[in-house]
């Protein structure tokens, strides 16, 4: 169900749908998922990109919180 998904990821519902439906942001989000398989060779979730490198598996929120 995706009001449980939201909700267990800390989005509200109306939010996550909006961007869903919004074909801009699609694109953009598509762009990102592209960049990071063709340049930094992630290939599954989690993946995240900092300051250039590529990490590919879970990383704690406390490691992350700097570069945010």
């Amino acid at each position: 169900n995706i009001k449980t998904i939201a909700a267990d990821v800390g989005l509200e519902f109306e939010t996550m749908r909006y961007v869903f439906h919004d074909r801009r942001l699609w694109n953009v989000l598509w762009k990102d998922i592209k960049e990071g398989i063709r340049d930094y060779q992630l290939s599954g979730t989690p993946g995240f990109i900092i300051n250039g490198q590529a990490y590919l598996g879970q990383i704690p929120a406390d490691v992350l919180k700097p570069y945010l």
